[in-house]
């Protein structure tokens, strides 16, 4: 499994926690990734594949409400 650059396994519960405690529990960033591991045949355990980099802009960009 890929690692983020944090050293943390590269799944949806990283980036949920990552997420949480950079725009908050009920962020739309947060929500968006909570959503994906909801939908997710392994859940939070879901390996993410998106690049790192764009996956920080679109969350960015959800918290801002310029999604």
């Amino acid at each position: 499994m890929k690692k983020i650059s944090t050293g943390q396994d590269n799944t949806l519960e990283n980036w949920i926690r990552l997420s949480e405690m950079a725009f908050g529990k009920t962020s739309g960033a947060t929500k968006f990734l909570t959503d994906l591991a909801e939908k997710s045949e392994n859940g939070i355990k879901e390996e993410v594949i998106a690049d790192e980099r764009q996956l920080l802009m679109v969350l960015s960009k959800l918290h801002s409400g310029n999604a």
